[in-house]
């Protein structure tokens, strides 16, 4: 049986003004069943405005990276569908597309790499071990995080390498090559692309199984309303994890991430009341 403790812990609101030129929804909508139709199938009205949402906040700045996972759309699909909304205006400057091991991620490059150099610089980002043979996550010990700001490295050294003109308003793409691909634990760098203030980290060679079952996990959800296109719901931009028990020792970057958070909603005019809000729950099976 599941078991859920929630404690609220948390809630703060700023507003923005709107000031960009709306696309029709319903040319998102067709956009969307154009190119990232699977079979027969297309996406639901909701889910493409969301999904166009989510893409506008990582052209605003607000998140680095999107992971699509609406259905099974390949990178270059995803590619023509950016492409339409640069030829339509929606975005400010061409995204790209990330094929990392078969999943697809719409990236913002410059803040990509801005965030990933101050992870070894700064230290920006908490590396939580969730091996299970620990039996509780603690932060990773020094040899991890040596090996992940290793790899941070390598990567970004990747990303300037690509061929890339922002200028040319075009949508590019690239897949990761998997001599880059097998020195991740994938979970990782997911994490870190996502731009999450922790990312966890297991041993991989022994097992891919974790030690979060039941562990009390503070979730952040971060959200907010996008009025130019849908209209409803607030749009989730963040949904993170961090186990309780590390509470105190991720709290300075976690108020860190938050400022950072603040101050770039301040600077963009499409999203409104942005809402930050916390909860503990414990799950007795937690997959990354």
């Amino acid at each position: 049986m599941t078991v859920f403790n929630f404690v609220f812990s948390g809630f703060c609101c700023f507003d923005s003004p709107v000031m960009c030129a709306a696309v029709p929804r319903e040319r998102l909508i067709a956009a969307s069943r154009q190119y990232l139709r699977t079979g027969k199938k297309g996406l639901p009205p909701a889910v493409s405005l969301n999904l166009a949402a989510q893409i506008l906040a990582v052209d605003a700045g607000l998140k680095p990276a999107l992971l699509y996972d609406c259905n099974t759309a390949g990178a270059e699909q995803m590619r023509l569908y950016l492409q339409t909304l640069l030829d339509t205006g929606f975005l400010n400057q061409p995204p790209y597309v990330l094929d990392i091991d078969g999943s697809v991620f719409i990236i913002n490059t410059q803040l990509t790499i801005r965030r990933l150099e101050n992870i070894p610089l700064k230290k920006q980002v908490t590396v939580i071990d969730v091996s299970r043979c620990r039996g509780q996550p603690a932060v990773a010990d020094a040899g991890v995080r040596r090996a992940v700001e290793g790899r941070v490295t390598v990567f970004v050294d990747y990303l300037k390498n690509l061929n890339w003109d922002g200028k040319l308003g075009v949508a590019p793409s690239a897949r990761l090559p998997e001599e880059l691909t097998s020195r991740w634990n994938l979970c990782t760098l997911f994490g870190l692309l996502l731009g999450y203030p922790a990312a966890y980290w297991f041993d991989n060679e022994r097992s891919f199984e974790n030690c979060l079952s039941m562990t009390p996990l503070r979730v952040t959800s971060v959200s907010a309303a996008c009025p130019l296109i849908t209209g409803g719901p607030p749009v989730r931009l963040y949904s993170f994890t961090v186990p309780e028990a590390l509470g105190t020792e991720t709290q300075g970057l976690m108020d860190t991430w938050t400022q950072d958070l603040e101050d770039q909603f301040r600077q963009q005019s499409v999203f409104t009341h942005l809402s930050i809000n916390t909860e503990t729950v414990a799950l007795p099976a937690v997959a990354l």
